[in-house]
């Protein structure tokens, strides 16, 4: 994504002309605004906002203490990944979806997630390795001990480091925003989605450290189906 330089329109309502913080602003803007997304982003995923949720851009502003730029920015890329939209009587809300709509998106996850494992065995690097390894570890751990919130994060930073580890733009750019969508699903309905599916994730890890690039690619489809059947049985 390239990197959004702040106008002097917009400059203008952080700091007053020949202030000589037009640089400053222009350092400090994406780093608000990517702030911003990943707040907005996470509160979806947790549920605080659920689907339906009117967000609107002047009181996110005067709670995140910024202009409405960074927020209307924040709200663009989260309309791109599928977790809000906007209609011209409604404003930005957060998004639902169908059953429908969810299979649909599961259809996608089992094609792209087990070449995403694949990838990852083959181009993973020893760094990713052992962060991979601390995760499988902490999600034993908080699995062990029924931590949901822990188990929730713990999810999302599984999918993202295994993408980072596939090193493939692409699909980085289609799969990142399937799982995030998903992702809601799993936070809000965690206890009902069962023990099995974090067995799921340590198996595909251990696959991934031990370069077994068949099961890799099995156990990530096996996941994908089984939380397809979880989906289903947890909004059915």
């Amino acid at each position: 994504m390239l990197r959004h330089r702040v106008t002097a329109v917009e400059s203008l309502e952080e700091e007053p002309m020949g202030s000589g913080t037009e640089d400053l602003v222009t350092m400090e803007y994406p780093t608000i605004r990517s702030t911003t997304t990943e707040t907005i982003r996470n509160r979806i995923i947790n549920g605080a906002y659920p689907p339906g949720a009117r967000l609107i851009e002047h009181r996110l502003a005067t709670e995140f203490g910024t202009s409405r730029n960074p927020v209307r920015e924040s709200l663009r890329v989260l309309e791109t990944e599928g977790l809000v939209e906007t209609t011209p009587r409604h404003g930005t809300v957060v998004s639902s979806f169908t059953t429908a709509s969810a299979e649909d998106m599961f259809d996608v996850r089992e094609v792209l997630e087990p070449l995403a494992a694949r990838l990852a065995v083959e181009r993973g690097d020893a760094v990713q390795d052992r962060q991979l390894s601390v995760l499988v570890g902490d999600i034993e751990v908080a699995s062990a001990c029924k931590d949901e919130a822990t188990l929730a994060r713990l999810h999302r930073s599984f999918h993202e480091l295994l993408i980072g580890m596939a090193k493939n733009e692409s699909l980085t750019d289609a799969l990142r925003p399937l799982q995030r969508r998903t992702q809601r699903v799993v936070v809000t309905n965690s206890e009902v989605l069962g023990s099995h599916l974090w067995q799921d994730h340590i198996s595909l890890a251990n696959a991934v450290l031990e370069g077994d690039v068949e099961s890799a690619s099995n156990y990530a489809l096996r996941h994908v189906a089984s939380a397809r059947r979880a989906y289903l049985r947890a909004t059915s």
